[in-house]
């Protein structure tokens, strides 16, 4: 291989790993966007009791799936704004990526974090009594500083999602501290295994 090879496969890495964390992200924020809307939306004793006809049912169903498709969009594309703009730094200031790019314990610790704050948002959530009409509901809610907070954690985290370079293989380590976690002079230093 060229000397120039590797270092135009280094320059490729960035592209790269943003596009795969892209595709994480998207994929785990939109399906969660849609569970999430569903749930918070979603009355189940309402989708039959309120209507007094097939027609009246049909046409409820049609608004209010149009409703939570709209709003999944929006939570979704939220979501992936208020993460791009938080992570820019972490991307664009020399240090601070470098020292991401070298501790991707970091990111895989934020994920399990923001998983286990909406787990616990599940658990410390409330149940409360709606009226519709002639009928009334219990609907379940969520810890909403909990579920915002893990929500953003766990996105943050997909986004800026690296394999820990400690984990690599001694060669794929040495390629990546070489390549990826020098500039100037700077070095973050990975210890070996």
């Amino acid at each position: 291989m060229t000397p120039a090879g590797p270092s135009r496969t280094a320059q490729r890495v960035p592209w790269i790993l943003f596009l795969v964390e892209l595709v994480i992200t998207s994929a785990v924020v939109g399906v969660l966007s849609g569970v999430l809307v569903a749930q918070l939306t979603l009355i189940p004793g309402a989708i039959f009791g309120e209507y007094d006809g097939i027609f009246t049912w049909a046409a409820g169903l049609g608004v209010t799936g149009a409703v939570e498709i709209g709003a999944t969009v929006l939570v979704f594309f939220a979501t992936g704004l208020i993460v791009g703009i938080l992570g820019l730094p972490i991307r664009l200031i020399g240090p601070v990526r470098r020292a991401w790019l070298g501790n991707g314990e970091v990111t895989l610790a934020g994920v399990a974090a923001g998983v286990v704050l909406i787990l616990v948002a599940y658990l410390l959530g409330t149940w409360s009594r709606i009226r519709l009409e002639q009928h009334a509901y219990d609907v379940f809610t969520p810890h909403p500083w909990l579920l915002l907070v893990g929500w953003l954690l766990l996105a943050l985290s997909l986004s800026l999602l690296v394999w820990p370079a400690r984990w690599l293989p001694r060669h794929a380590r040495a390629w990546w501290a070489e390549t990826q976690l020098t500039k100037g002079g700077f070095t973050t230093a990975i210890p070996p295994l």
